[in-house]
Formats: C-alpha cells, sequence, structure tokens
C-alpha cells in the first residue's frame, strides 16, 4: 500500500484497489497510477492495492468498511484494477476481437 497522493485537494477522494498493476510496483511514487491520477483530477488519492494479492483480496479489505469509515465519503469513488484487465485489453486488440 502506497502512501496518499494529492492530500491537499479538498475535492472527494479516489480510492484505488487492485494488485501489482495497481500499486506500481518497482514504480516510483511520481510514476505511479495513484500520483498521476491525483494529479490529473486534483483528488486525494488512496492507493490500496498490494503487490501479489488478487481483486479478490481487494475486495475483502473494502467489505471490512474500516478504511471506509477512517477515510472516505460515500462520494468516494473505487477503482479495481488487476493485471487480467490489461490482459484482456492486450488480447482483444490484437485479435480484433
Amino acid at each position: 500500500m502506497r502512501k496518499p497522493f494529492g492530500t491537499q485537494y479538498k475535492k472527494e477522494p479516489i480510492a484505488v484497489f487492485g494488485c501489482s498493476y495497481a500499486y506500481g510496483y518497482k514504480l516510483k511514487d511520481e510514476q505511479s497510477f495513484g500520483y498521476k491520477l491525483s494529479e490529473y483530477t486534483k483528488r486525494p488519492v488512496y492507493n490500496r492495492a498490494y503487490s501479489g494479492l488478487s481483486i479478490q483480496h481487494s475486495y475483502t479489505n473494502l467489505k471490512e468498511k474500516i478504511f471506509i469509515r477512517k477515510f472516505l465519503s460515500p462520494n468516494t469513488l473505487f477503482l479495481f484494477i488487476s493485471k487480467g484487465i490489461f490482459q484482456d485489453v492486450i488480447v482483444k486488440n490484437e485479435t480484433g476481437l
């Protein structure tokens, strides 16, 4: 899990869940998806992704609601990103589907 980005912004936050793709494994903070998303949207981004965990683990983390009650409002946008999404896009583009 990375530190939150864009905490200086006062808009509703975005929470990112997923695997190492969402986390930004082997990337510097400034290269990560969460950082770039915060800069683009001018919103705080909480990256709750973990390297080596699946989307199911991310969903379980969200279901526990501890994170939601502590950090986020009901209007928060939740993004679930996994390696499979990128693989699906690549396969569809290469095969023309």
